[in-house]
């Protein structure tokens, strides 16, 4: 069977502006819907670049500002630092308390140690760093350890003498806090007998070697032959 299917030219027109407007609805639907919501994106992500470019310009041109802080709050935290002993210090307080009295002229009798206890852990970082980056970054690695030692005096002398001991601790190196003191008087001797409990804080670095602040006296060990004083 034949169909003869006869289109007018005015049909035929109006069919193409059909076919035509369907192209375009599918490329709308299909294509520059999907471009338009991309452009969005990137606008979103230009616009949030160009705040953090202004904030990074902003910030660059007071770069000497936050170089120099930087750099006199490290100076700071150095000096802060370095107020404490660095490593377990008990030679060291031996030495300070016989310098004491030769200072003070007060007669320190006993220096009786307590325990070691920690009393404080720097930084939140992990020491496993080999190449110390956040060490470099940070400051401080968190195996640096603030401990205390607790330690009694036994201290004799004149109420002047007694007042000059906790005055030359006071004064002294470290960070040496007196907490409970017990004094006596002699009515016969005019002297005062002292019991003295100190706290001295230092702080125990895993990587660095102790040295202290007081240089031991040289000793003089002597000679080797007693019959010969001029054989050392």
């Amino acid at each position: 069977m034949n169909l003869n299917i006869d289109i007018s030219e005015r049909d035929k027109k109006f069919l193409f502006i059909g076919i035509g407007l369907v192209l375009i609805f599918l490329s709308y639907m299909l294509g520059y819907k999907n471009i338009d919501a991309e452009n969005k994106k990137l606008s979103e992500e230009v616009t949030k670049l160009k705040a953090t470019f202004n904030m990074l310009q902003e910030k660059a041109t007071q770069q000497s500002t936050y170089v120099e802080g930087t750099q006199e709050y490290t100076n700071y935290y150095n000096v802060y630092l370095n107020r404490f002993a660095h490593g377990n210090l008990e030679d060291e307080i031996t030495m300070f308390y016989s310098k004491c009295e030769e200072t003070t002229g007060a007669a320190i009798t006993q220096v009786g140690f307590g325990d070691t206890v920690d009393a404080y852990t720097f930084g939140v970082l992990t020491p496993s760093d080999p190449d110390k980056e956040q060490e470099k970054k940070y400051g401080a690695p968190a195996d640096y350890k603030g401990k205390s030692i607790s330690y009694s005096l036994i201290v004799n002398g004149t109420y002047a003498q007694l007042k000059d001991v906790l005055k030359y601790i006071s004064d002294g190196s470290g960070r040496k806090v007196v907490t409970d003191i017990a004094a006596s008087y002699d009515n016969s001797t005019g002297l005062i007998s002292a019991t003295m409990t100190v706290v001295d804080y230092f702080i125990e670095m895993s990587d660095e070697e102790y040295k202290a602040s007081i240089a031991k006296p040289q000793v003089d060990l002597g000679v080797t032959n007693i019959f010969n004083a001029a054989s050392k």
